[in-house]
This record gives structure tokens, C-alpha cells and sequence, in this order.
């Protein structure tokens, strides 16, 4: 299960959710927490976003392990919609990021089509276990949700270049 953790706005601001962290270990599937990050990121920005986010997980870990499943917390997935001309600075973030998590937590983030235009796009690979290709909601949205034939193309690039297995988010 990939479930939200909390959010930060693009002002700096978090927004926890009450996750049922008793009806997760009830269900007794590996759970992924999900950070999603609104917003600009900046070089002044990281250590703090790292501090909060590695806090979070702290806490989401505690309150696994207190609902009576320990292991229920599998991994973090940062939802942040980067832009392309940012990824070095997203890199940063993420290395930072995976140096203070237990290792066991599996690391993923959300990649999006436009980075396929960015030589920085395999920077990021290195970094984390787990990559999602959302290839839905990323263009103009009077040209719709979905587009099945571009998604197709975006995936079978973003697989060429990455050379490596990933998920891919439908709607």
C-alpha cells in the first residue's frame, strides 16, 4: 500500500494525515509512506525538508511497530513534481535524504515524462530503490488526463534510458 504521510506546501508548511496504522497491520501488506512536496526546491531548503521528512518516517515507523506490525513500514516515496531544470538540486536532496533513512527503508520517488529532456535524469537512479513514472496529469489538462499513446512512448523512452525495472502510475 502507498499511503500519504504528510505534505508540505509551497510555503514550507506540513500537513500530517492520521494514518489507521492499526488497520494497515490488519491487512498485512508492506506499507510505503508518501511525502509530497509542493513547492520550489532550493539548495537553503534541503536540510530542513530532509530534517522533517526524516522525522516523519521516525514517527510513522514508531506507530507501525505500536499497531502490532513492526515491519509495516517498508519504504518512503517522495511525490515531489520537480522541475526538469532542478534535478541536480533534487539529487541533493535525495542523497541527503537516503543517508539519514534505516536502510531497510526502501527509497522511491515519482519521476515525471519531462525529465526524460534532462541529462541529470540518471543522477537520480543511483539514489533511490524504486522509481514511479507518472504518465498521467502532466500535460495542459484541456488536453485531458490521459493519453495512451504518448504514455506509451514516455515509458518505453523512460526505460531505455534508465535500463533499469520501474512502476508506472496510471489515473
Amino acid at each position: 500500500w502507498r499511503v500519504l504521510l504528510a505534505e508540505a506546501d509551497r510555503s514550507g508548511r506540513w500537513a500530517d494525515v492520521a494514518v489507521p496504522w492499526k488497520d494497515l497491520a490488519g491487512a498485512g501488506r508492506p506499507v510505503v509512506a508518501v511525502v509530497r512536496i509542493d513547492g520550489r526546491l532550493d539548495e537553503a531548503r534541503i536540510g530542513a525538508l530532509v530534517d522533517q521528512i526524516v522525522a516523519r518516517v521516525a514517527t510513522a515507523s514508531g506507530a507501525a511497530a505500536a499497531a502490532g506490525s513492526g515491519n509495516a513500514l517498508t519504504g518512503l516515496e517522495i511525490d515531489y513534481d520537480c522541475p526538469t531544470a532542478k534535478l541536480a538540486t533534487y539529487a541533493r536532496l535525495l542523497a541527503g535524504l537516503r543517508s539519514r533513512l534505516p536502510r531497510p527503508l526502501a527509497l522511491s520517488i515519482t519521476a515525471l515524462p519531462t525529465w526524460l529532456n534532462s541529462r541529470a535524469l540518471e543522477s537520480l537512479a543511483p539514489l533511490v530503490d524504486e522509481i514511479v513514472l507518472q504518465v498521467h496529469a502532466v500535460e495542459d489538462p484541456r488536453r485531458g488526463l490521459f493519453d495512451p499513446a504518448r504514455a506509451e512512448g514516455w515509458i518505453r523512452e523512460f526505460g531505455r534510458r534508465m535500463g533499469r525495472p520501474f512502476r508506472v502510475a496510471l489515473p
